[in-house]
């Protein structure tokens, strides 16, 4: 069992408009500033191969269906082709569903953390790209993620996942 763990900021968003009339998703996002936070969400992953996928997640202690995760799992699924045990435990140190971009700190910390421990060798803006794609699937976010990946104060002028849209820091 590999066991692999990943941290990703919270983000308040100040000001944005929305920039979804692209079809295909990672061009999804929005236009806008905001500031990472020191605080944010700690990701905790455990690997194991086996006969059949099986994906255990809690948040705060507490089984969880966490629907952004599982779309980040099943999108990490197409990349590999065996079926792996995964437990996924997410440590949030904020309110959830309170304007801090937990779901999107989740989703990247999973997707950084599964990254490696499957050693898929992607880059870090395309695991991020993967979490950005989760987040839009689910109507959670649409600019958190490439604002968590880079953190600081930024202003997003092209809307997009990381490596496609565009932050000015």
């Amino acid at each position: 069992m590999k066991k692999v763990k990943a941290f990703a900021p919270a983000h308040i968003t100040g000001f944005f408009t929305i920039d979804d009339k692209y079809k295909d998703p990672l061009k999804k996002g929005s236009l806008g500033g905001g500031f990472s936070l020191t605080k944010g969400v700690y990701t905790e992953v455990k690997v194991e191969r086996n006969h059949k996928w099986r994906v255990n997640i809690s948040i705060n202690g507490s089984p969880a269906k966490a629907d952004v995760s599982l779309t980040l799992i099943n999108e990490f699924s197409k990349l590999i082709e065996k079926p792996y045990n995964i437990d996924v435990t997410h440590t949030i140190e904020l309110p959830i569903g309170a304007g801090y971009g937990t779901s999107g700190a989740g989703a990247l910390g999973l997707s950084l953390a599964l990254n490696e421990a499957l050693n898929l060798g992607l880059s870090k803006v395309e695991a991020a790209q993967l979490a950005h794609l989760a987040e839009v699937k689910c109507k959670t976010g649409l600019g958190t993620v490439i604002a968590e990946t880079f953190g600081g104060f930024e202003i997003r002028d092209k809307a997009g996942a990381p490596g496609v849209g565009s932050i000015r820091k």
